[in-house]
């Protein structure tokens, strides 16, 4: 299993809803994954974030290997520069629910607020830490990773195999304005450290909540 980040990088295209095209040109991170295992012998929960500000993007992925692999939380992350360059790839970071709510429909207790911070230092030595949070209480998507199947054989497998995989999908900040036609996503701040430079950048944070197993 693994994964190639491009953590900033400039996007274009259209998101068809209802019939509508919205433009999507804009910051946006891509990654390539290959995983060759099944999923749920390779984490029983997933945590992703990806923070997209004027000057900085931040992005992280945090995976808990399932029992049978030790329960070992793994986090992957990296902050880049405005013009696409890598300031730091980190490992020393962590995803925080601080607080939770039970999904009745799927036993699942995803976040309502997220704290993402993360901690490593330049090829030059120099340490850079950056953290930021978001309020996830309107969910936009609840993704039923095994949707598709017929119901007998999605309980079988529950059954058997404990795994019920749903991922909840939220925009940073997201929720009805008043007076206004559209939801939308306010900004979160992300506040930085890089050695004697100390700042903060507001931006646009999109995360995933995954439950496996």
């Amino acid at each position: 299993m693994r994964h190639f980040f491009w953590p900033r990088c400039h996007v274009a295209g259209n998101v068809i809803s209802n019939g509508n095209a919205i433009d999507a040109k804009g910051l946006g991170m891509y990654v390539h994954a290959v995983q060759g295992m099944k999923p749920h012998h390779a984490a029983c929960k997933w945590n992703f974030g990806n923070f997209q500000g004027k000057q900085i993007s931040a992005i992280m992925m945090e995976f808990t290997t399932p029992p049978s692999y030790g329960s070992q939380v793994c986090n992957v992350g990296a902050v880049a520069k405005e013009d696409g360059s890598m300031v730091a790839a980190m490992v020393e970071n962590a995803a925080i629910h601080k607080t939770t709510t039970l999904d009745p429909e799927t036993g699942w207790e995803p976040p309502t607020s997220l704290e993402l911070s993360w901690w490593g230092k330049t090829k030059e030595g120099v340490e850079v830490t950056a953290i930021t949070d978001s309020n996830l209480e309107h969910l936009v998507e609840r993704v039923d990773v095994l949707a598709e199947i017929p119901a007998v054989i999605k309980a079988f497998i529950a059954g058997i195999a404990g795994t019920k995989p749903f991922i909840y999908q939220v925009p940073s900040n997201f929720g009805q304005r008043k007076n206004a036609e559209r939801q939308h996503c306010d900004p979160v701040t992300l506040r930085y450290m890089a050695g004697d430079e100390v700042g903060e950048d507001e931006g646009i944070l999109y995360s995933e909540a995954t439950f496996i197993s």
